[in-house]
């Protein structure tokens, strides 16, 4: 029985390559249509691992399918990230320990799908985006996005030509464009107008109409004062890995994961997201100032920052309508099908 090295990226590889693969689970389901993500056990190892793989064909769960470049562009970038991590041990980032990647290629139409092979962490506990965390539970998140923030100002031009820097006028572009918002305008009308009323409700979707406008986007994107650094793209619940504490059964900070959406942009962008979709509103209120701070001290200890917390706090302000509309959209819509899908379950069990 063969041991996994320590040492990610190792020659362990080829073996795993090579091996023969039983899965064990589907892991990634309903947290996420842009790869899949199974706990898969390797005969030729002594542990499970879960391995991550881009899609080979477009994705139509939406009016306007992802295409194949997009799904290239994502896994290719987690690809670069995670490279990136390993050459910078020093910057004690918390991830899973990768021991295999091969990027995704798409040329001519014949697409070679990638994949990232890594460690299951044991005892994770699902975060539901419906939940809150602690202000101390979201406190040990902030400390490592300040490090990955930091980690951008000390890689090599060459490192850094492997990070996109246009996510939000790219992406979030392609993912509100006015096919998908008229469908997602669909849903929420009709799912939510009885609940919260319908004067309320056009209210809500003119603001979010306003805030994916394409012109709003790239000027979010692009109206940066200061250095960018280096973002993770997507801080939030699902991508914070969690796992209690056998004595205490705390909930303990893991790691973070899913880089595929990892850009070089405004700092902003991480911790409005980090903020709105896990601390409750009072808690988020009360905190800010206070978290900002914790985050711009943390990211001082590693880098000479090119902005001040006042300075953040501006840009916090500015990006905390996008953050919001990007859970407030797609999650209640989520839950929405969720909902319809086990009606249509629950009416098959009565006909059959």
């Amino acid at each position: 029985m063969i041991l996994i090295s320590e040492n990610p990226l190792s020659p362990i590889s080829s073996i795993l390559r090579n091996s023969e693969k039983i899965v064990l689970e589907d892991i990634g389901a309903g947290k996420g249509n842009l790869s899949t993500v199974n706990l898969v056990r390797f005969n030729s190892i002594e542990r499970d691992l879960v391995v991550k793989m881009s899609l080979k064909e477009q994705s139509k769960i939406l009016a306007s399918p992802i295409t194949l470049e997009r799904f290239k562009i994502m896994h290719n970038t987690e690809v670069s990230v995670y490279k990136i991590l390993e050459n910078y041990p020093e910057s004690n980032i918390l991830r899973p320990k990768v021991y295999d990647m091969k990027e995704m290629t798409y040329l001519n139409g014949k697409v070679d799908a990638g994949h990232i092979t890594m460690e299951m962490i044991e005892c994770c506990q699902p975060i539901s985006v419906m939940e809150n965390l602690t202000v101390n539970q979201v406190t040990e998140v902030v400390i490592q996005v300040a490090r990955f923030h930091a980690l951008g100002y000390n890689l090599s031009k060459e490192e850094k030509s492997t990070i996109p820097i246009h996510l939000i006028d790219t992406w979030f572009v392609e993912l509100f464009c006015e096919k998908n918002m008229s469908l997602f305008i669909k849903l929420l009308s009709n799912g939510f107008a009885e609940l919260v009323g319908e004067n309320l409700m056009k209210k809500s979707i003119a603001a979010f109409v306003q805030i994916f406008e394409s012109e709003n986007l790239e000027k979010l994107n692009n109206d940066c004062e200061f250095e960018r650094v280096l973002c993770h793209g997507d801080v939030w619940p699902p991508n914070l890995l969690f796992a209690k504490e056998q004595e205490s059964s705390c909930l303990k900070f893991k790691a973070l994961c899913d880089f595929q959406t990892s850009n070089f942009g405004n700092p902003a962008q991480d911790l409005t997201r980090l903020f709105c979709s896990t601390l409750s509103g009072s808690d988020r209120r009360t905190n800010t100032r206070k978290l900002l701070e914790l985050y711009y001290q943390e990211l001082s200890n590693h880098c000479s920052p090119s902005f001040s917390v006042e300075m953040l706090e501006k840009e916090y302000a500015k990006f905390l309508p996008f953050a919001a509309a990007v859970i407030c959209v797609p999650t209640p819509i989520r839950a929405i099908m969720q909902i319809r899908e086990t009606v249509d379950e629950n009416e098959k069990s009565t006909v059959y």
